[in-house]
């Protein structure tokens, strides 16, 4: 190939780490994650061609319909919200942000030993000790330090150990306060679940300029599959994708599938 040549084909290769976005539409798409490094991903556009014969079995028109888009890639872990959004919100998200509980309650049953650590099930996310307001076996309260101390028990949880047994007849009541960590559970499950199409944007920027494809009205077909790499891998865990594009009829007829933007390979 002459050197000439070759400087036509300077801008064709768009380099891997390809990033993959979500959203309603253009203004709200959101950075959801990188696509591996070691993956290979691809992006098919198909459609029927289509010819109509005159009365002589001359071709009169070529024209094309059924046009859709598969892609199949794979996205390194992400947050569940935004891994709902992608799937077109097939899960049931819930969500707390780890505010202090004031007041919970624990029950020991009658029967405990002294000396044993009985581990409280409220943990502050911090691994400190909760705060214990009030130990009360039924007709008073005890005494911090003589008759409980708060410990550790052997998987380095906080409870309470009692230093004196002579009331194990009654049952003991645990008020005390804890911050537990912010979480986010998805759960799934539903017989029946609409899925929500999105528009999901592969994109990608090398030497300051862009390069995107558009899928105006998508959703991922494979439904979730979750790995768990060993311990000693090299690279996070990862989430394969097949995502399925199809025609937005509210968009102007002609560009109503996708949208590919190019600065990298413009040489103008």
């Amino acid at each position: 190939m002459s050197a000439e040549l070759r400087s036509e084909y300077v801008g064709v290769h768009i380099p891997c780490g390809c990033s993959i976005l979500v959203g309603d539409d253009e203004d709200s798409l959101v950075d959801i994650g990188v696509i591996p490094e070691e993956t290979d991903s691809s992006l098919s556009i198909t459609y029927e061609v289509q010819t109509v014969m005159g009365s002589k079995r001359e071709k009169v028109l070529e024209y094309v319909r059924n046009m859709a888009a598969e892609g199949t890639s794979a996205i390194y872990q992400v947050k569940l919200k935004t891994l709902n959004d992608l799937l077109g919100g097939v899960m049931d998200i819930e969500e707390s942000e780890g505010s202090n509980v004031p007041s919970a309650t624990h029950k020991i049953a009658k029967g405990y030993a002294k000396e044993t650590v009985y581990t409280l099930p409220g943990q502050n996310a911090d691994g400190s000790a909760q705060t214990i307001s009030k130990v009360n076996d039924g007709t008073e309260d005890l005494t911090d330090g003589v008759d409980y101390v708060q410990a550790k028990g052997a998987d380095g949880s906080w409870g309470i150990m009692l230093l004196s047994a002579a009331t194990a007849t009654e049952e003991l009541t645990v008020t005390y306060s804890y911050t537990p960590a912010a979480y986010v559970d998805a759960y799934m499950g539903d017989s029946v679940r609409k899925i929500t199409p999105k528009m999901i944007r592969f994109y990608k920027e090398y030497g300051g300029k862009k390069f995107w494809v558009d899928l105006y009205s998508a959703k991922v077909t494979n439904g979730l599959q979750i790995g768990f790499p060993a311990a000693s891998a090299d690279t996070p865990m990862s989430i394969p994708l097949t995502i399925s594009g199809e025609l937005d009829t509210s968009r102007v007829a002609g560009k109503q599938l996708l949208r590919i933007h190019d600065e990298i390979g413009v040489g103008i």
